[in-house]
């Protein structure tokens, strides 16, 4: 199941960079946001690396709380995006549906992350791992 998830993270990973290599060519704008949750996503991705080699189950709290704010990002930046959507002509819709996809797939990631942290804690400690939230 835990190398599943990780194929899927990479499947999300290849799709991010297609987009990062289209917005370079296309000299796009990337919102703040975007940039934030890539941040994000790329941590949570270290982390649980570290997690799946070490056993560090301490990491996964960190993670689980990292989904979160990047839960939170996608929804504002998802609604953002389709707010403008209507406004705009042709070429700005469809650099905004691109850049919907690729909030979605960081989002994914980050789900991808948080599950695998989660099993993990499984593995090592024999208990699901609980938030406090």
């Amino acid at each position: 199941m835990i190398a599943a998830k990780f194929e899927r993270l990479a499947d999300h990973a290849l799709r991010v960079a297609k987009f990062v290599s289209w917005v370079a060519a296309e000299d796009v704008q990337i919102p703040p946001q975007l940039a934030e949750m890539s941040g994000i996503v790329s941590r949570m991705v270290d982390d649980v690396l570290l997690c799946f080699l070490t056993d560090a189950v301490d990491k996964v709290p960190e993670i689980i709380q990292r989904d979160t704010q990047v839960d939170y990002l996608h929804d504002y930046l998802s609604k953002k995006l389709l707010q403008d959507l209507g406004l705009q002509n042709q070429e700005e819709a469809q650099t905004s549906t691109q850049l919907l996809f690729c909030t979605r797939y960081l989002e994914r990631m980050g789900d991808a992350c948080t599950s695998v942290a989660k099993r993990i804690y499984f593995i090592v400690t024999g208990k699901r791992y609980k938030s406090d939230l």
